[in-house]
Order: structure tokens, then C-alpha cells, then sequence
């Protein structure tokens, strides 16, 4: 068995994530690039990092806690470290957004919208938390300031979380859609609110653009078959959205037949417990 004979965990930790990545195919890297959840990798990729650089490893000498599951754990943040530029090593702002599923799901979201990751507004949110005071937004005060500590560390996440938010649900720019639809925005906000609930309390992200499900006639056959299959591939991941979602989208049946492949939900579905 290899002794290790690393001075310190940052130097193990180094050593072995330039040994993965020097291993690594690019389309691996990219997959790591597009998906930075550790806790994801658990199984999978750290599992291989832990038989391969950590249980067959002699650690009788180090100086450093040697535990399979940390070191593992830190092995893959140093590697995403290398990979995506706005991630830096052991920063506690960074580790808490990037353990964020909330995150993670707005930033594969906002991908697909602006063609780029939101690197710059992570890079804003982590300068704040360096200075000393992070400015609370969304439904917080503007106009507050804390001082750094754990609290403002979260308090940041809390606040970017709700800006990207808002930039990938693009609100403003869907109440002209719904004008230029010949749809009242009244008629669709509660279900907006609604769906946005459901991100902040259950970690679900639904497109805001299923609320026009129920305007069939007003946004056009091409449209509608646009935002149905928007929620159906959501309903594929997770059909108890349906407990939570407006009932009027059901009545398209397939829709309808999505969420009921979990027989469970029928009592959700009332309109088809007869069928």
C-alpha cells in the first residue's frame, strides 16, 4: 500500500485533483463544468475517488484528518476549483451557493437563456461578502446592511438565489408576452406566484410559461405544444407537482397521463377518478 507522505491536506488534496484532471476526458470535464453539485458525485465520482486515491492508501503518517468521505468531498471542489473559474477553493460563500440545489437548477436555467453561466453575478456576490457587507435583496430590505459573518454569508446566497431567479424567470418581459397573447396579466399572476413558491419551498423550478396552458386559443397550437412539453418533462422528474399546481393545466390529457404514471396522484386529479 502507497504511503502518503503529503505535509498537509491541501497538498494531498492538490496532488490528487491534478492526478483527475490530468485523467480526465473533456467531455467528463464538461459534464463536471455543467453539473457542480457535490453531493451528486457521492456514489459516483467520489466513490472513485475514494478507491482509488484514498482506501488504498497508507495514511498511517499524516499529519491531517484522513477521513474517506471529507477528503473525497474536498477532492472534487478543488476540482471544480480548476474548472470553473468563479469557484474558489474552501471560500465559505462559494461552497454554501454551489451545496445550493436552488443554485445549481437557475444556473443550468440560465444557461440555456443567455448562452453563458451567471459568472458575473456570482463574482459581484462574492466581492460583497469579501468587503465586509452584503446588500439584501429581493423580498429583503435594499437598503440593509450586515455585517460578515455566517448570517451574511447566507443572507448573500439568499439574495443572489433571487436575482438569478428573477433574470432566468424574465416577469417582466412574460407580462408583455401575456399582453401581446391578449391575456390580462391578473388572469396568470396568482399562478406565477405559485410556481415560484413551489421553487422557494420545494426546490422545484417550473418555467413560468406553463400559465398560458389554460389560453390554448389565445398563444396558438405551436406555442401550446411549446409549454406542455415544458411541464411534462418537470412532471416526468416529479409528478407530485400536480398537489401543487393549478388544476386547470390537467385538463389536457396529456398532461394529464404524464402525472398519473404515479397512480398515487389521481386524488389530486378529480376529473379522472371516474375514467
Amino acid at each position: 500500500m502507497k504511503k502518503v507522505l503529503c505535509k498537509s491536506e491541501i497538498e494531498f488534496v492538490n496532488e490528487v485533483a491534478d492526478d483527475c484532471i490530468k485523467n480526465m476526458r473533456k467531455k467528463d470535464k464538461e459534464y463536471l463544468i455543467a453539473n457542480p453539485y457535490t453531493l451528486d458525485y457521492h456514489f459516483t465520482y467520489c466513490l472513485y475517488i475514494r478507491n482509488h486515491y484514498i482506501h488504498n492508501r497508507d495514511f498511517s503518517e499524516a499529519p491531517f484528518w484522513t477521513e474517506p468521505d471529507y477528503l473525497s468531498c474536498r477532492i472534487i471542489q478543488m476540482i471544480f476549483s480548476r474548472l470553473l473559474p468563479e469557484y474558489d477553493y474552501y471560500d465559505r460563500f462559494i461552497e454554501g451557493l454551489y451545496d445550493s440545489k436552488q443554485f445549481i437548477e437557475l444556473r443550468r436555467e440560465y444557461k440555456v437563456i443567455y448562452g453563458e453561466y451567471p459568472v458575473r453575478l456570482i463574482e459581484k456576490y462574492k466581492a460583497l461578502t469579501k468587503t465586509g457587507s452584503v446588500h439584501l435583496a429581493s423580498e429583503m430590505d435594499f437598503d440593509a446592511e450586515t455585517d460578515f459573518d455566517t448570517g451574511a454569508i447566507s443572507d448573500a446566497i439568499d439574495s443572489l438565489i433571487h436575482e438569478l431567479a428573477e433574470l432566468v424567470w424574465q416577469t417582466d418581459s412574460l407580462k408583455q408576452t401575456a399582453e401581446d397573447y391578449g391575456i390580462s396579466y391578473d388572469l396568470i399572476s396568482e399562478n406565477i406566484e405559485r410556481i415560484k413558491e413551489i421553487f422557494f419551498t420545494e426546490e422545484e423550478f417550473i418555467p413560468l410559461q406553463v400559465c398560458f396552458l389554460p389560453y390554448r386559443d389565445k398563444i396558438g397550437r405551436e406555442r401550446y405544444i411549446e409549454y406542455r412539453r415544458l411541464l411534462t418533462a418537470r412532471l416526468n422528474e416529479n409528478p407530485w407537482l400536480v398537489e401543487k399546481l393549478d388544476k386547470n393545466y390537467f385538463k389536457d390529457r396529456v398532461l394529464a397521463r404524464t402525472a398519473l404514471k404515479c397512480g398515487q396522484v389521481l386524488k389530486y386529479l378529480p376529473m379522472y377518478q371516474n375514467d
